[in-house]
């Protein structure tokens, strides 16, 4: 599923021409919530296109979550309204929306990180965009700043790549957001991981960030160069809010050839992933 925040629809027939022109299985969408045909957001067009692009032919469903919290996303009543659907809820959830962390209150997202680990642990995987400002900074100019919800410890956060070179090779984009929370510390599987970070030359000093915080993104996937849909034509676009459709695409694949063969879903996938990264490096590419 995506999440689609902020009154982003996307319209039926881009969704249809985007399938068309890259010769991709069609489905029947099951939406809920609002989506009027008549007010589609690129956002939204794009999470859709390439969350179906990716994960093909896996059924799928638009979550519109119209209203605001604060005058942000009503992130808690997504999850909670997700969970509470029960069984039939899907396994991998999208979310290519995010805030600053200090915006929100710290109960708030408190709060938030009880209904994530509650959905987790019914086999599901939420992914969340890292942001497009790379770490942020604050007007002083000598703090970086971290995005909320994805630097929740409770969910995978997902950066942007690019190619380079001869294209078989990937790096990060240079606005591709990260950085370590100052609302959560450190969880135990990312220990080792960030200490191989420390461990290189060039990061940034120290006293620019909460080095006893969350580390993120935990993952990326390419971010550039998206063809989309959209009011008809197509047009490129790209950011976090690609790559994360895009790797969610790619879990569902995943779940899918473990479902067959009886096995559970992935579920959170943190636990899964940095355990497999210490024991096996080459599973992954470090960007």
């Amino acid at each position: 599923a995506v999440a689609s925040f902020l009154e982003q629809y996307y319209n039926e027939r881009d969704l249809q021409n985007f399938w068309n022109r890259f010769d991709i299985q069609h489905l029947n969408v099951k939406v809920i919530g609002p989506n009027p045909q008549d007010n589609p957001g690129l956002e939204a067009a794009l999470d859709i296109e390439y969350i179906t692009g990716v994960g093909e032919g896996i059924p799928t469903w638009f979550v519109s979550c119209p209203g605001l919290h604060d005058g942000q996303e009503v992130f808690l009543e997504w999850v909670i309204n997700m969970t509470s659907i029960g069984d039939e809820s899907p396994y991998v959830h999208s979310v290519s929306y995010g805030d600053i962390e200090d915006t929100i209150s710290k109960e708030y997202a408190d709060r938030l990180d009880d209904e994530f680990q509650k959905f987790g642990a019914t086999g599901r995987t939420v992914l969340i965009a890292s942001g497009d400002d790379g770490v942020r900074c604050n007007d002083a100019g000598n703090k970086f700043v971290p995005e909320w919800p994805t630097s929740s410890p409770w969910i995978t956060a997902v950066g942007a790549t690019q190619p380079d070179g001869a294209l078989h090779q990937e790096s990060s984009t240079s606005w591709s957001g990260g950085g370590f929370s100052n609302y959560y510390p450190t969880p135990k599987y990312q220990i080792g991981a960030i200490a191989d970070y420390w461990a290189q030359p060039g990061i940034p000093s120290k006293s620019y960030y909460n080095v006893s915080g969350r580390a993120y993104p935990d993952v990326a996937a390419f971010g550039v160069n998206f063809v989309v849909a959209f009011k008809g034509s197509f047009t490129s676009v790209g950011g976090t809010s690609a790559s994360t459709p895009t790797f969610a695409g790619i879990i569902s694949l995943l779940n899918n050839a473990r479902l067959s063969v009886n096995k559970k879903p992935l579920g959170f996938l943190n636990y899964v992933i940095y355990n497999k990264w210490s024991k096996v490096p080459n599973a992954f590419k470090d960007i």
